[in-house]
């Protein structure tokens, strides 16, 4: 049973109606009319009801909660008119056999009331000021129709509005979606940061219609999807590719032991969705390339570049040329970060400004290589979703025209100011399609990353030429969780940790050709190269090392 009261809900008399032996468990909510909100001192509430509608959905919300969780029996009572400090607003009670059911279906009626029902709430305060809760649009209306709300409501949806203060931008047909309000119950979600004079309603709602791709869910990703689903970014968009490794949960906090041999990006999505159940995600499997980042970019707004390598890092950069997406990056190393915004077509810097050319992939050591404390990947990565909020909201930033760079070992901040380089080869230039620049700009990009004539490129080889060769594993033994990928390739396997390798006692059967792998190819192409100079001419590195040989096996 539904209704709406109009003077005070009876909530003995309503009790009484579930006095029923099947009945294992009764649960009831009461919401009452409480004396602050929003930092306002309230003195009454007004509700404004479409009686008719509100009691049909009303039922069908009942019926629908009795079928879902197995109910005895459900009532809610709804009041209408003035309500002063501590009267009753809203009563809901239900039986069934189990405590579980009762306590599940009396919250999703009342979820679902608050959510589907028309009926407006108007809080009066102290001062002598009065707003219509969550309904921005409903107080315009009231000021031209005193006669009650003159809207068109559909049943099974819920109460919103166009919000007249959007200023979102768009990037083609992409975003051609009607701005969204944020509902009463999400508002409380956000109800910390709302209270912030920066952000307020208005700049939630721009929060709420945002569209932010993070590439990459690892160390820097994981903090920096949390923080951005926390804040109520409407729409997040995750591209990985990657699956989950032990060695990643020092630092990427979404996951856990249990979620071992995953994909990252189904991994990332659930945990977001628990986080926030009000705002959508979205999952991009496929690895970043050429071809397929300038579709994926133009669906988005911002896009916070979590990688961990400089040719991902490049193409979000060059993209961000043609798209005029602005695109957030950081990078991380040992005890050091560096946060910068690149908008290439915009007066800040891009990131060709700095390194025409890509660097060698073998300049830096990667995580693995080089080692990491999980804290610095999640300090650069609030960082990003920190600077992602600014960006929305427009608010001051100084990346606008800083690169900023981190020491965390001693907590030193150092503060470049960024200029266009006339002689970048991006920015200082006019390029008309992504694709034809980025194949040109590639074979430049490629001067410094020529394979030396002893590194192999196991992706073009076929499994029967990779068993003419031995292999030696120089990873360290916290890195190697098991032989899979060694059986896939099917050769004999040595281990032996760089840590322990001596060169001066290392000898090779002249007649067999050895490879030589670490975990990313660092590692194995600096030894190779030693054992080279010793003269020492049958043996070769794994370019990429076993992250190649996991995307040349494993789908």
């Amino acid at each position: 049973m539904f209704s709406i009261a109009s003077d005070f809900i009876d909530k003995d008399s309503l009790t009484k109606l579930f006095t029923n032996e099947q009945a294992g468990a009764f649960v009831s909510f009461e919401g009452r009319v409480r004396n602050f909100n929003d930092n306002k001192k309230v003195s009454l509430l007004e509700y404004e009801i479409l009686k008719a509608v509100a009691i049909e959905e009303g039922t069908r919300i009942l019926a629908e909660a009795k079928t879902k969780f197995a109910l005895i029996n459900a009532v809610c009572t709804h009041r209408e008119g003035q309500l002063s400090l501590g009267d009753l607003a809203v009563w809901v009670g239900v039986s069934a056999v189990h405590r579980a059911e009762a306590f599940a279906a009396c919250r999703y009626i009342i979820d679902e009331v608050k959510h589907r029902l028309p009926i407006w709430k108007k809080e009066f305060y102290a001062d002598g000021t009065s707003s219509w809760v969550n309904c921005q649009n409903h107080e315009m209306a009231h000021s031209t129709n005193s006669g009650g709300p003159s809207i068109e409501f559909k049943l099974n949806t819920a109460h919103s509005h166009k919000s007249p203060n959007k200023n979102i931008s768009t990037n083609a047909e992409f975003k051609s979606f009607e701005p969204i309000e944020i509902e009463l119950e999400e508002q409380s979600l956000y109800s910390k940061q709302i209270c912030l004079e920066e952000i307020g309603t208005e700049g939630q709602n721009k929060l709420k219609n945002s569209r932010v791709l993070v590439v990459g869910a690892g160390g820097l990703g994981s903090p920096a999807l949390t923080y951005l689903a926390a804040a109520g970014i409407g729409t997040i968009g995750i591209c990985e590719s990657d699956v989950l490794e032990i060695s990643n949960l020092n630092r990427q906090i979404l996951y856990q032991f249990g979620d071992l041999g995953k994909n990252k990006v189904d991994l990332a999505a659930e945990r977001l969705r628990q986080i926030n159940p009000f705002i959508e995600i979205i999952t991009h499997k496929d690895r970043l390339s050429d071809i397929n980042v300038q579709s994926l970019v133009k669906q988005y707004d911002l896009v916070l570049d979590c990688s961990d390598n400089f040719t991902t890092k490049f193409l979000l950069n060059d993209i961000a040329y043609f798209t005029q997406v602005p695109v957030i990056q950081a990078s991380i190393y040992q005890y050091s970060g560096q946060l910068m915004l690149s908008l290439p077509n915009k007066k800040g810097q891009c990131l060709r400004c700095f390194w025409a050319k890509i660097p060698n992939a073998n300049c830096f050591a990667s995580c693995v290589d080089a080692g990491i404390i999980g804290a610095v990947a999640g300090i650069l990565g609030n960082m990003q979703a920190l600077e992602a909020i600014k960006h929305i909201l427009e608010l001051p930033s100084a990346i606008k025209e800083h690169v900023l760079y981190f020491d965390l070992s001693d907590y030193s901040v150092r503060k470049v100011h960024c200029y266009k380089n006339t002689n970048c080869p991006l920015c200082s230039k006019k390029h008309s399609d992504f694709n034809s620049y980025w194949q040109s700009q590639s074979a430049i990009d490629q001067e410094n990353n020529i394979l030396e004539k002893w590194e192999i490129n196991i992706l073009d080889l076929a499994v029967s030429e990779i068993k003419k060769f031995q292999l030696i594993d120089i990873r360290e033994p916290h890195e190697i969780k098991n032989t899979f990928l060694k059986q896939l390739l099917g050769v004999s396997c040595q281990e032996i940790p760089l840590s322990k390798f001596d060169l001066d006692k290392f000898a090779l059967n002249p007649l067999d050709k050895y490879l030589v792998i670490c975990q990313k190819g660092i590692r194995s192409k600096k030894l190779v190269q030693d054992l080279r100079n010793k003269g020492l001419t049958n043996v070769y590195s794994v370019e990429g090392g076993m992250d190649a040989v996991a995307r040349k096996f494993i789908a």
